[in-house]
């Protein structure tokens, strides 16, 4: 947060906004880490741009992922906006 707002001097008020806007940061990126490991463990090759090479099975696999990862979609999304309102609010309170 500091360097994003270097007109102001460094505080300690500034420093503790910045050490609370890495941790949402570092939060939100292993989120998406997370998802991206499962789907990528759970399936494969079938989500790549270019396919495991079989069409049929990899249509299979994304109706697959389309419906049963719906849910964990939706809850990652839910978590990721619930950070950026975080990292709003915390760029806000920078300016102050």
């Amino acid at each position: 947060m500091v360097a994003t707002y270097p007109q102001h001097e460094s505080s300690l008020y500034l420093q503790e906004l910045d050490a609370v806007t890495k941790q949402v940061v570092d939060e939100c990126a292993e989120l998406i880490r997370e998802a991206l490991a499962r789907w990528q463990k759970k399936y494969g090759e079938a989500l790549a741009p270019d396919g495991s090479g079989n069409a049929l099975k990899d249509a299979g696999r994304k109706l697959e992922w389309r419906l049963r990862e719906q849910e964990r979609v939706a809850e990652l999304r839910a978590r990721l906006d619930r950070g950026v309102q975080r990292l709003t609010l915390l760029g806000t309170l920078a300016v102050r």
